[in-house]
Parts: structure tokens; C-alpha cells; sequence
């Protein structure tokens, strides 16, 4: 136990001063979440690294890992005519989980991708308080009630609330403070 948190301190330090670090095959992954899936190194260290920073995250990633809703974090494209990332639901009425995709812009880097994944988990969990989210139409309603459209112009279906943007901005800041107490503590 003692040496994975070692391992994991280690890890935490090459995010926090090395940005996106590309990590040789032999080193361990940072533990894997139930509900929180990616098959991307990258995204995986995001993901731990958000859980380990910013306690606004991890009450996220817990609020989620708690929950009937599976999350699948990846680096690519929104519909977006600008760089962005998103939520989408992945399918439609299904019974048991409800399944839906983050994807985050792969120009995204260090702790600008872990504030921007903190705002997309904040929709996550947005989605797990409203139990009658089952689909695209009812997450449109939910959005619709809690939050504000974007781009009406655009003819895309994007969304906003207050609280995700307030949420990448808190991330940010304990982003900020943790970086600061590290750079401290090696003084």
C-alpha cells in the first residue's frame, strides 16, 4: 500500500509540474474508477489527478462513482464549430446505467484539461441528481431548466449552467493552490 502511494505521489508530481507527460509502458496506471472508464493514459491521469487535487472533483468523481451512471472520458471533437469538449448521452433508454461520453479537446493540456474535465464532470453529475434523465430529449429538458443554450445560431444543441462554469473555475483554483503548496514544500 505504502509503495503505491509513493507511486502515485510520483505520478501526481509529473502532472503537476510536467503538464501532459507521455509515460513509458512499464510504469502503472493510476487507479481505475467503476463508473469513470477511458482507455487513454492521458485522460486516466486527468482523471486522477483531478480526484487528487481538487476536492471539488473528487466530490464529483464520488458523487458518480455512487451512482447508476457510467461516464466514458476521450480525447476528441465536439459538433462545435470552436475548440470544446462536451457530454452526450450514448444511448437511450436503457434500464439499469445510463451511459454518457465526455469528450475533451486534445489540445487540451495540463491543468487546463483537468479544470475543463472538473466543469464536464459537473454536467455529469448534473445528469445523476435527475433520475428522469433517460435519454437525449430529457436531458435537453433538464438543460433547458437548469441552464441556458448556447450559440442558438450555430443549430447545434449546446448547452450551459452557472454551476459547471462555476465548478471550472473552482477546479482551477485548487489546481492553482496545490501546484503553489507543492512548489512550497520544495523549498
Amino acid at each position: 500500500m505504502a509503495v503505491r502511494i509513493q507511486i502515485q505521489q510520483a505520478m501526481l508530481t509529473i502532472v503537476l509540474l510536467g503538464g501532459a507527460v507521455t509515460l513509458v509502458a512499464e510504469q502503472p496506471c493510476p487507479p481505475q474508477f467503476q463508473n469513470i472508464r477511458t482507455t487513454e493514459r492521458d485522460v486516466r491521469l486527468a482523471v486522477a489527478s483531478c480526484f487528487e487535487r481538487s476536492i471539488t472533483c473528487r466530490g464529483l468523481i464520488e458523487t458518480i462513482e455512487a451512482s447508476a451512471t457510467i461516464v466514458y472520458v476521450k480525447t476528441g471533437w465536439c459538433r462545435s464549430t470552436r475548440p470544446s469538449s462536451c457530454l452526450n448521452f450514448m444511448a437511450n433508454g436503457v434500464e439499469v446505467y445510463r451511459y454518457l461520453r465526455v469528450t475533451l479537446d486534445p489540445a487540451l493540456r495540463g491543468d487546463t484539461v483537468i479544470a475543463v474535465l472538473g466543469h464536464e464532470l459537473q454536467h455529469a453529475v448534473e445528469i445523476v441528481r435527475a433520475p428522469e434523465v433517460t435519454g437525449t430529449d430529457t436531458m435537453r429538458a433538464l438543460f433547458e431548466k437548469i441552464g441556458y443554450r448556447l450559440h442558438s445560431y450555430s443549430g447545434f444543441d449546446e448547452w450551459e449552467t452557472v454551476e459547471a462554469r462555476h465548478t471550472h473555475d473552482v477546479v482551477w483554483d485548487e489546481l492553482k493552490q496545490a501546484r503553489k503548496a507543492l512548489l512550497q514544500a520544495r523549498r
